[in-house]
């Protein structure tokens, strides 16, 4: 079972740390090391947006990643990281489920690396399906983002 919990500024350098492991870096947005001083810039100010949620994921009450919520004009973007020591072991599914039950808009869309077989795993497994692919060939001669979307629940509004 997996279980969130609101990440609070006591959770920084678990976070940090996270953000700054070699294969989540590869994964993101910003592959580059994250400054210390910047991240913690960068938490102030998600702690103090309302569209965004930062969440802890717990299994049998041990931190084994992080999952965020950000709430856009086309629903709500989910990403995740699995702490080093818990990947592979199925996690990603639970708490990507976990994560879209928690969603405050539907539908639910995840943009994962095109080389991150784990991840798309993963959101296939909790339900997404792939809806598309986003080719920058600025800076690589293959597609490089996927966008996998969950449907809207029967009973959550769009």
């Amino acid at each position: 079972m997996i279980a969130l919990r609101r990440a609070t500024p006591a959770d920084a350098g678990y976070l940090l740390a996270l953000r700054q492991d070699v294969v989540t870096r590869a994964n993101s947005r910003s592959t580059e090391p994250i400054d210390p001083e910047a991240h913690a810039a960068w938490l102030g100010q998600l702690f103090s947006d309302d569209t965004r949620r930062l969440y802890v994921a717990e299994h049998w009450g041990q931190a084994v990643g992080v999952g965020r919520l950000d709430v856009t004009a086309r629903g709500t973007e989910i990403s995740i990281t699995i702490a080093p020591a818990h990947r592979g072991r199925g996690l990603a599914a639970r708490m990507i489920e976990a994560l879209v039950k928690a969603a405050p808009a539907a539908p639910v869309i995840a943009v994962v690396r095109t080389t991150n077989r784990a991840s798309i795993i993963a959101f296939l497994h909790a339900g997404f399906t792939p809806c598309a692919i986003d080719a920058d060939l600025a800076e690589e001669a293959w597609p490089r983002w996927i966008e996998l979307r969950r449907p809207a629940e029967p009973d959550r509004e769009p």
